[in-house]
């Protein structure tokens, strides 16, 4: 995944976590988010970091 996408996604899942996080501490008309939303979001970000680390070859193969 090149930087960009990487950068793209991890933006716009990010803006839309920090809505739902608002959205919910206010209590706006009732919303009560599933708890399942944040683990979709960390899955959806921490991939997005992994792809690109990946993609840039900073892989754990012990070299410097």
């Amino acid at each position: 995944m090149s930087d960009r996408t990487a950068n793209i996604v991890i933006g716009v899942v990010t803006t839309i976590w920090a809505a739902n996080v608002v959205v919910g501490m206010f209590s706006i008309s009732g919303y009560q988010p599933t708890e399942g939303i944040n683990a979709i979001f960390t899955a959806i970000v921490g991939g997005a970091f992994a792809l690109r680390a990946r993609s840039k070859g900073n892989g754990d193969s012990g070299e410097k």
